[in-house]
């Protein structure tokens, strides 16, 4: 390739606006991570909306998965043993074995966590990086119209 060739290709590479293309490819990607993350969860969930509300979304060549649920982080990364008591009744009801209970505190033993968001990140981000490289290179080239 003569210098004058490299100069004229450099100038076009300079001309793409490179980060608009690799975020659209990274939200893509970090789209079907959080898709994926649906299936590596291991809590019991009651309404399914901690399992659907899982989201990716990037910028640029900045990127996150992220849970805006309430409750989401106490799930995700546990929480310490802590006493529960009522906010605003005399006495907290819940059910045991089917029989009501009420009781002024509870002890809650706390909660390990179960990171899915991280774990689907960690199954996924080899394919992520790989996905991003294939794409990219091929939409900056057809921008570049080589």
């Amino acid at each position: 390739m003569a210098e004058q060739d490299i100069k004229s290709f450099i100038a076009k590479l300079n001309s793409v606006a490179i980060e608009p293309i690799v975020g659209k490819r990274f939200n893509q990607a970090l789209g079907a991570v959080a898709e994926f993350s649906k299936t590596t969860n291991r809590f019991v969930s009651r309404t399914g909306r901690l399992i659907t509300s899982t989201q990716g979304k990037a910028t640029g060549f900045e990127g996150k998965l992220f849970n805006e649920v309430s409750y989401a982080g106490y799930v995700h990364d546990g929480t310490k043993p802590h006493v529960i008591r009522p906010k605003s009744a005399k006495a907290l009801k819940f059910k045991v074995g089917g029989s009501t209970v009420y009781a002024k505190k509870v002890n809650h033993p706390g909660y390990k966590g179960d990171p899915w968001i991280e774990r689907a990140w960690k199954a996924r981000e080899n394919a992520v990086i790989n996905f991003i490289e294939r794409t990219t290179v091929s939409d900056i080239t057809k921008e570049m119209r080589l």
